[in-house]
């Protein structure tokens, strides 16, 4: 393989459970990786279930993050002050604190309070999104969705975040 080139998979993800998650696999090559030369954002993706976690960190390591699972919601807040994650990705239907919830309590806490949230959630309706984007997502994302679209999203949100944080103080 040459420098530069990657032998990554196109996933598509839908709701159901995990054997049907994989819809279509083709192979495409990654052309930028993350915003800083050799730099790894950390991404951490909360799910109370385990299968969609693994999914998700296997999808983002291979693209290049450094990608954090916690299938415990209520263990987040200190999960992320240890790893100090560049990006949030919650599910909104997990045992308390829900998605909505945690989405709250990283808004409040001061450290994170800047920090991209993504919601991936199967929820579809515009009320789920609208108290989601008030209680501070920056992105919500329904399923079934195209991974390659994650991926996106992600570079979009960590260079926002970046031009954000270099003009704040």
């Amino acid at each position: 393989m040459r420098a530069g080139s990657c032998d990554c998979h196109t996933l598509t993800i839908f709701h159901r459970k995990v054997p049907h998650i994989i819809g279509s696999i083709t192979r495409t090559r990654i052309v930028s990786i993350g915003n800083l030369e050799g730099y790894m954002p950390k991404i951490m993706v909360v799910d109370d279930e385990k299968e969609y976690t693994t999914l998700y960190k296997d999808y983002l390591t291979l693209v290049g993050f450094e990608a954090i699972e916690e299938n415990e919601s209520w263990r987040v807040m200190e999960h992320a002050h240890a790893t100090m994650p560049d990006l949030f990705i919650l599910d909104l239907m997990m045992p308390e604190p829900d998605g909505f919830k945690l989405c709250r309590m990283l808004r409040a806490d001061p450290v994170f309070k800047r920090t991209p949230i993504i919601i991936i959630t199967a929820l579809n309706g515009m009320d789920s999104k609208m108290v989601a984007m008030g209680a501070g997502a920056n992105d919500y994302i329904t399923k079934p969705f195209l991974i390659e679209d994650l991926k996106s999203r992600i570079n979009f949100l960590l260079e926002k975040a970046s031009k954000t944080s270099s003009v704040q103080p």
